[in-house]
């Protein structure tokens, strides 16, 4: 639709990589967020010695990345596969 609208297809790709890019900050603020939390019920109330390092957070950061990265590559292979004239026909 939006290359029917008008947009090229390098106009797409950067409206993509900007989503992909806000929802990889959202996740990796929420899990971030979230291991603080964890660390702190393990200290506090269960006094567990779970450990909230800089490896925790790289591994965070990896899988957040990853998780938007592989469906963000496969929806830019989907989305300008085809030119908006044969879209429009079918």
């Amino acid at each position: 639709v939006l290359r029917a609208n008008g947009m090229t297809k390098k106009e797409i790709r950067n409206i993509i990589y900007t989503e992909m890019l806000f929802e990889f900050i959202k996740t990796f603020i929420t899990g971030f967020l979230f291991i603080i939390l964890i660390d702190l019920i393990a200290h506090v109330w269960l006094e567990y010695p779970f450990r909230c390092d800089e490896m925790t957070v790289l591994w965070l950061f990896i899988i957040s990345i990853g998780s938007m990265m592989f469906p963000t590559v496969i929806s830019l292979f989907s989305v300008n596969k085809y030119e908006p004239d044969r879209v429009m026909r079918n």
